[in-house]
C-alpha cells in the first residue's frame, strides 16, 4: 500500500521523535567522553530535510529512509552497549519506556528484523539499504545464521556490481 506524502512526512516526524527520545535517554547521567557510542547524535535537524522536500531535491520517502538509517545506526550502537554494559543498556531502554510509554525496538524497528526484510526481498534498492546491510553484517554477524550471512554477502556483492 502506497502512503501519501503527508503520511510519509508524519512518519518522518514520528521517527525523529523516537530518535530524539532515545538520544536523550542514552546520555542521562553520563558526562562527555563517556557518551553512548562515543558521540551524541540528536536532536534531528528536521527543517533541512523538510526544506529538501519543498525545493524538490528529496522526496518524503527519501527523508524517511534517511531517518530510518540513522535509527538503525543508533539501534546497532545500543546493541553494542548490550554487549559492553548490560546494566546501562537496560537503564536506557527502561528510561525510554518510562518517557514514551513504548518499547524502543517496537518504535524504531529492530536491525535484525530489517535484515530479514532485506534478505526475504532478495535485493537492495538503494545505498541506504546497502549501508544498513553492510553494518548489520559487520556488527551482528555473530548473531546471524551462516545462511543469513552468505545471503547478505551475496546481496552486497550484487548491489556493488550493479552500482558500478
Amino acid at each position: 500500500m502506497k502512503r501519501t506524502p503527508a503520511k510519509m512526512i508524519a512518519e518522518f516526524h514520528r521517527l525523529c521523535d523516537v530518535f530524539d527520545a532515545l538520544d536523550d535517554c542514552a546520555y542521562l547521567g553520563y558526562p562527555d567522553p563517556e557518551r553512548f557510542g562515543g558521540c551524541r547524535w540528536g536532536p534531528v535537524p528536521r527543517q533541512p530535510a523538510l526544506d529538501r522536500i519543498a525545493d524538490k531535491t528529496a522526496t518524503p520517502a527519501q527523508i524517511v529512509g534517511g531517518i530510518r538509517e540513522e535509527l538503525n545506526n543508533m539501534s546497532l550502537g545500543l546493541l553494542d552497549m548490550l554487549r559492553r554494559d548490560p546494566n546501562r543498556f537496560r537503564t536506557i531502554l527502561d528510561t525510554y519506556r518510562s518517557r514514551t510509554g513504548h518499547d524502543y525496538f517496537q518504535d524504531a524497528g529492530h536491525p535484525k528484523k530489517m535484515l530479514r526484510v532485506l534478505l526475504r526481498r532478495d535485493r537492495l534498492t538503494d545505498e541506504a539499504e546497502y549501508r544498513l546491510l553492510d553494518t548489520v553484517l559487520g556488527d551482528m554477524s555473530a548473531s546471524l545464521t551462516e545462511t543469513e550471512r552468505q545471503k547478505g554477502e551475496t546481496l552486497l556483492a550484487t548491489y556493488r556490481t550493479r552500482a558500478e
